[in-house]
């Protein structure tokens, strides 16, 4: 399915930075934040946080949609709901790769042995964005973002064509109708092999694992204490300023 595939394909293309969550994760951030700024416009700020990623899509570089730094402090002073978003979006991606690092979950993400270097690194990052979206699914008011995502914000077209954030906005709201793990079954029961970067035998493991991992206590730890992370630290900075 062209939806999923381009949100897989985005986080398998071993090129590319890691340290980057998928959308139930900057959704929930959003979430977080959007109660310490009641002010912002929601849907504005919402379909901002989770824009960035439409890079691949509309097939621009990551600079454009994605800063190499980002402070809470920036983000408060943007004015615009939608450029606080997708601000937001940088910010949650350099903190939660941090956060993960000093954590010491990757070990817990099994290795594929027989995958050069470079490749085992870019699966643990995939299999770890999935996991963490497979279990805060439920912990998502999936059903109200998807109803943002029914609007185009006119603020996408300073980047992208109108055409493209259409198409956008409908792989997001798929993207959040169908856990992770049964959307990699969809990926690989509707694409061709040849259009992946990994081998076949690799991929078919991951919604087995999606599923067995993020059952896992300890992963549901760390995910649950990163969501805590973010929740204290933008609590925090609100109160002190």
């Amino acid at each position: 399915m062209r939806s999923f595939f381009l949100i897989i394909s985005s986080i398998f293309l071993t090129t590319m930075p890691l340290h980057a969550a998928a959308p139930v994760f900057h959704a929930m951030i959003s979430e977080i934040y959007l109660k310490q700024y009641p002010a912002r416009d929601g849907q504005e700020f919402t379909i901002g946080t989770l824009f960035p990623d439409i890079r691949y899509l509309a097939n621009i570089e990551r600079k454009i949609t994605h800063a190499k730094s980002m402070s809470l402090r920036e983000i408060r002073e943007e004015k615009n709901s939608f450029q606080a978003g997708l601000m937001l979006h940088s910010y949650v991606d350099i903190e939660r790769e941090a956060f993960a690092e000093q954590y010491g979950i990757y070990a817990k993400i099994p290795k594929f042995s027989y995958l050069d270097k470079k490749t085992q690194w870019a699966v643990k990052a995939t299999l770890l964005k999935l996991i963490e979206d497979q279990v805060l699914y439920n912990c998502l008011e999936c059903d109200k973002i998807i109803v943002y995502l029914s609007n185009t914000s006119l603020e996408q077209l300073k980047y992208v064509s109108l055409k493209t954030a259409i198409e956008w906005h409908e792989n997001q709201t798929h993207y959040l109708q169908v856990l992770p793990s049964n959307l990699m079954r969809e990926k690989l029961l509707n694409t061709e092999e040849s259009s992946w970067t990994i081998p076949r035998s690799c991929l078919e493991k991951f919604p087995s694992l999606i599923e067995t991992l993020s059952k896992d206590q300890k992963i549901i730890d760390y995910v649950m204490d990163q969501i805590k992370h973010f929740q204290t630290i933008i609590e925090d900075f609100e109160r002190a300023s």
